[in-house]
């Protein structure tokens, strides 16, 4: 669900979202008076923890259907920076759509480097095959020139070998040293 459809379900979800979004925690001495009903998440107490969790602006970014955890860590992040729990629910939501972003580029990052890592271990599973098997090792070499992941120098050197096994043998190499971004 994207675009117009998911800002017509928030808003049929939570019809006074706008006016909570424009306003702050800011309390006045009646809304004090009496303490507030407090639920805690599963696992959570009576602790500081559950106390910041509770606020009006967390409890609606809850509403919002971020995730709990998230909404914690990033609470928590905040308070311990500067000291303070967010005013807006609009810089709550601001902050968690950003956590959300960062996550998954970590994941992502994270999902890159295990492919290139397969990547290399496969080229060392299988280098003796390779080099057999590589008979063409000229347009690797120029492509990998060409992508910076190799220098003149080392293009020349391999270049310099009479027989393409010989060529193979130290691409391959040259590649494996390289690393992922080689591979």
């Amino acid at each position: 669900m994207k675009g117009q459809e998911f800002v017509d379900e928030i808003q049929g979800r939570y019809p006074h979202l706008l006016e909570q979004l424009l306003s702050t925690s800011d309390t006045t001495g009646e809304e004090n008076a009496d303490p507030p009903i407090i639920h805690f998440g599963p696992g959570e107490s009576s602790s500081e923890d559950a106390v910041m969790m509770n606020t009006p602006v967390v409890k609606s970014a809850l509403e919002m259907g971020f995730n709990r955890d998230l909404v914690k860590q990033t609470v928590q992040s905040k308070i311990l920076t500067t000291g303070e729990n967010y005013k807006t629910v609009n810089d709550i939501v601001s902050a968690l759509l950003n956590a959300e972003d960062e996550k998954r580029e970590e994941e992502k990052e994270k999902q890159a480097e295990e492919m290139a890592s397969d990547d290399l271990s496969l080229i060392r599973k299988n280098r003796m095959a390779l080099f057999q098997q590589l008979t063409c090792v000229l347009p690797i070499l120029d492509n990998l020139l060409k992508a910076n992941v190799i220098n003149k120098q080392e293009h020349d050197i391999i270049k310099q070998k009479t027989q393409i096994p010989l060529q193979a043998r130290e691409l391959i190499d040259t590649i494996l040293v390289k690393g992922n971004a080689a591979a």
